[in-house]
């Protein structure tokens, strides 16, 4: 019985650090876009590679991002939202 508890222990703390390790990845990945000029960065698979659509002066893109934040694939989809002056 000690062993199947710890066992269940073992497995929550391990899978704990995994998610942890990825949410840490992409909030990682979300600086590294940022730090490149990208505004509106919205993840639309957070798996990796994962896919990001974002824009950059006034253009979208949609990224296909490695774990390590390099950008592996850029298309161009349009033009991004401006915000209303006035």
């Amino acid at each position: 019985m000690k062993a199947f508890v710890a066992m269940g222990t073992f497995a929550f703390v391990v899978l704990g650090l995994a998610t942890s390790a990825h949410a840490h990845k992409l909030k990682q990945v979300h600086r590294e876009l940022s730090s490149q000029c990208y505004e509106q960065i919205e993840f639309e698979r957070t798996k990796f590679p994962v896919w990001v659509n974002a824009c950059r002066g006034g253009e979208r893109y949609d990224l296909h991002v490695d774990w390590y934040g390099k950008i592996k694939k850029k298309t161009r989809t349009g033009s991004c939202p401006t915000e209303a002056t006035g």
